[in-house]
């Protein structure tokens, strides 16, 4: 049963990691690259809506596979320190999807109208610093949640490698 629950853990903790590294740098590069601004920002959106999804679904079954670990293994401290840095990208995610990206839409759409109505003044220029300001957080909260998850695999790989050292020496 452990096994399986490792590779649970590891295999959507991985997933993870590799899919904001795709939505990241390969994804959302492409899509503002190719297409007009407000085309990529809506394609974007979009995809934003179901990665941050996605991502919370990792999360949760990352979540409950390190949590059965601890409890089956009467609640050691790597796992408990790696089911704490799971909920971390977890309330990252949820934070992202369900917080900031509402308001990042309907800031967007409000820029969006000011422009198409040659509104330069500054209620147009506030509008694009709030929206800027949004993305920016959520660029850093995504940041967070790569590192984390890069550190997660590290702590799962050092650990089985400590295992592995230990009973070499035995």
């Amino acid at each position: 049963m452990n096994l399986i629950l490792r590779f649970i853990y590891r295999l959507s903790l991985g997933t993870w990691v590799g899919a904001i590294v795709l939505v990241s740098f390969v994804v959302a590069p492409t899509v503002f690259r190719n297409l007009p601004r407000h085309e990529a920002g809506s394609v974007m959106s979009m995809v934003f809506g179901g990665y941050y999804t996605l991502c919370i679904g990792f999360g949760l079954v990352a979540l409950a596979a390190v949590l059965l670990l601890a409890l089956r293994g009467g609640w050691p401290r790597h796992l408990l320190m790696s089911a704490a840095l799971v909920l971390v990208m977890l309330a990252a995610a949820g934070h992202v999807r369900y917080s900031i990206m509402p308001e990042l839409m309907m800031v967007r759409s409000q820029v969006w109208a000011a422009e198409a109505a040659d509104a330069d003044g500054a209620e147009g220029v506030a509008l694009r610093g709030q929206m800027d300001s949004l993305h920016h957080q959520s660029v850093r909260l995504n940041s967070a949640m790569l590192l984390i998850g890069i550190g997660l695999i590290f702590m799962a790989a050092r650990r089985e490698n400590q295992l592995e050292e230990a009973n070499r020496a035995t």
